[in-house]
């Protein structure tokens, strides 16, 4: 087997279709994941919306794919999005395992070791971990809700009226839940650690809040929506009978792979590259991170020529 691609969410079918247009043989592409259904954003974040416009992840397809598909403007459930690529990907023959990998180590070649029914391995000459991430969570004594719940109808399962929840983060999936919350009538409380509570795209902050989050985050601002806002570093002790995480993700571990990458090219170690959520692309601006599907597509095109020397 020439390539193994960790995790069949957005990025790792990006992958798949970036090296079959490359001309790498499906048949030499296995891609190992435990449920098939688009990774984290078709199983997890399904129904939460995207902060960026339809047209920038399709626009990206078409120019990179040479594809004809139909633009908006508009932002789309990030199951849309899920199901795009799905279809997209759905007929190339490529070996697709369902399973969990459970470690890796490279001699000549790399072997993975993964678990469906009973433990299993497999060789390759290349290796891609896209195996996604995790909240981040803190050691609050107060029970968690679920983000993925947070974010949808399920919110409403947790919630009564009148009960205290503090969201700890204010960008994109914090201010989405703090919405919620308030149409649930909860008594919110919300924790921040930039400077100021709310950060704006429009304002050129670098990957602000925009579109809907930055509607809410205005009402937060202007007292239609009321937020006890507190900054983590002056925080004390909070009296609450929820928690929500919104401070972002970790990535995955997999044993045998290192926890540093170089955010320029991807590279992991010889043969080894790690792209999307787990390991975003550094910014122009080397200091930030690029998160979006546009941007995992054109760094993982820019490394192409580096990964089919490699797979030659």
């Amino acid at each position: 087997m020439k390539a193994c691609i960790i995790g069949a969410g957005v990025t790792g079918l990006s992958l798949l279709l970036l090296l079959t247009k490359a001309g790498i043989d499906p048949s030499d592409i296995v891609i190992i994941d435990p449920h098939f259904k688009c990774g984290d954003l078709g199983f997890r974040w399904s129904q939460v919306q995207s902060n960026t416009p339809w047209s920038k992840t399709v626009d990206t397809l078409n120019q990179i794919l040479g594809l004809n598909l139909p633009t908006s403007p508009n932002t789309t459930k990030l199951s849309e999005i899920a199901d795009l690529f799905t279809a997209l990907t759905a007929t190339i023959p490529a070996k697709r395992i369902r399973g969990f990998v459970t470690s890796v180590h490279r001699a000549e070649n790399w072997t993975v070791n993964y678990h469906t029914d009973s433990n299993k391995s497999l060789n390759c000459k290349a290796l891609f971990a896209c195996q996604g991430s995790d909240q981040k969570i803190l050691s609050h004594p107060a029970p968690s809700i679920p983000l993925e719940c947070a974010l949808d109808s399920r919110l409403s399962r947790y919630i009564s009226p009148g009960d205290k929840v503090t969201v700890f983060g204010t960008m994109h999936s914090g201010t989405l839940a703090i919405q919620g919350l308030h149409d649930l009538s909860a008594s919110i409380t919300a924790v921040y650690r930039s400077e100021t509570p709310f950060v704006w795209d429009r304002d050129g902050a670098y990957d602000g809040i925009k579109e809907e989050a930055a509607t809410i985050a205005d009402k937060v601002v202007a007292g239609k929506i009321p937020v006890r806002l507190l900054k983590a570093s002056e925080m004390q002790g909070i009296d609450a009978k929820w928690v929500i995480y919104a401070m972002g993700f970790e990535r995955r571990a997999i044993q045998g792979l290192d926890a540093s990458y170089n955010g320029l090219t991807g590279a992991l170690t010889q043969n080894a590259w790690g792209f999307g959520i787990a390991y975003p692309n550094a910014a122009p601006d080397g200091i930030h991170w690029d998160v979006s599907v546009a941007a995992f597509l054109n760094h993982m095109k820019a490394q192409l020529p580096t990964i089919l020397q490699t797979l030659s």
